[in-house]
């Protein structure tokens, strides 16, 4: 969270000096993702996912810059790997919920995000696209109605009005 330039050398050292740490990989591709460099923070994530197959922290965050990157069906499975190790968490739900919209597949997103929000009703984004994918689903009602709470939440009060 502190200076990038910093923590790309602090961690590139750590790689370096320590090539079979699987932590010292996952760091340098969180800061990697964090600067940009989406297809080596994966290659420094997947090193450190050999080593520790079953890190949902390093799952997540697979899955997350997979995402980011566009890459959809390896966030997916990614991110469900993660959900299977840590089913309650609400940043990995969240981004298989988004996973599951670029996939076309809304009815999944659906349940992932209404499940996200009764863990978590104050995750606002998921409220957001909870309503967008109801809406796209011509489900106007429930559209209008997690659209309402988005916006009331970020004290838009007449957009929740609408809504």
């Amino acid at each position: 969270y502190g200076d990038e330039n910093r923590a790309l050398r602090k961690f590139e050292a750590d790689v370096r000096n320590h090539p079979s740490n699987p932590m010292a990989h996952y760091g340098y591709g969180l800061i990697l993702a964090r600067t940009g460099n989406r297809k080596n923070a994966i290659s420094h994530l997947k090193t450190a996912l050999k080593k520790k197959a079953f890190d949902p922290s390093i799952l997540k965050d697979l899955g997350r810059i997979y995402f980011l990157d566009g890459r959809y069906p390896e966030a997916y499975s990614a991110l469900n790997s993660a959900i299977s190790l840590i089913p309650d968490d609400s940043e990995t739900l969240f981004f298989l919920g988004r996973t599951q919209i670029g996939l076309g597949k809304p009815d999944e997103a659906l349940l992932t995000f209404e499940k996200l929000i009764s863990i978590n009703p104050d995750y606002n984004q998921a409220l957001y696209f909870l309503g967008e994918t109801y809406g796209k689903q011509e489900k106007l009602d429930k559209a209008h109605y997690y659209l309402g709470m988005y916006y009331k939440n970020k004290n838009q009060y007449k957009n929740a009005r609408f809504h």
